[in-house]
């Protein structure tokens, strides 16, 4: 189990960081040896109080890590993070997005909505990833993490085929609509 890439690293933070503030992408991140693997270690603050906790992420070795943009992840399903997971960035970035599209019209909201969307095309993608050949849903044994099992437990209409490929399409489209590429 370990990160494809920086951005599934930094997804993974994102999702299991409890603390109150986004995840700062640029904050200090030192790469450690732990005998056979490499892991990116973390300290964030809480979101009950100033104490910091450690996150560790594994990483494979430096020549291994895809060079994918922020939001690609590789061409095989996480092994870091599971369908329900992806499904949360999914529904936290589309929400974002229409925050920013509704409100602010200043170029900065405007570049971070075009983020926000890439953000939950990259999540359904994954979320796809997940689909075995021919088969109409995510199977529920694809959930490895209790967080996950609960999002699929919620809404597994979510992880249908045929639902995955028209979130996958809306976002797209309202992406291309904003100007961005899609």
């Amino acid at each position: 189990m370990r990160a494809r890439t920086f951005a599934e690293a930094y997804v993974y933070l994102e999702l299991n960081a409890d603390t109150s503030e986004p995840v700062d992408y640029a904050q200090p991140h030192e790469v450690r040896r732990v005998g056979d693997e490499r892991h990116m270690e973390w300290t964030t603050p809480t979101a009950a109080g100033p104490e910091r906790i450690r996150i560790v992420v594994p990483v494979p070795p430096p020549g291994e890590f895809e060079r994918a943009g922020r939001y690609g992840f590789g061409d095989e399903p996480s092994t870091l993070i599971d369908p329900g997971g992806w499904r949360t960035l999914e529904v936290a970035a589309d929400r974002q997005a229409a925050v920013v599209m509704q409100g602010d019209s200043t170029v900065e909201a405007f570049q971070l909505a075009l983020e926000e969307l890439s953000a939950a095309i990259g999540a359904v993608d994954e979320q796809v990833k997940f689909l075995p050949p021919g088969a109409e849903r995510v199977p529920e044994s694809a959930f490895f993490t209790v967080a996950g099992r609960e999002v699929w437990t919620r809404e597994p209409e979510a992880f249908v085929r045929t639902r995955l490929m028209a979130d996958g399409m809306r976002y797209r489209e309202l992406l291309h609509s904003l100007g961005g590429i899609a």
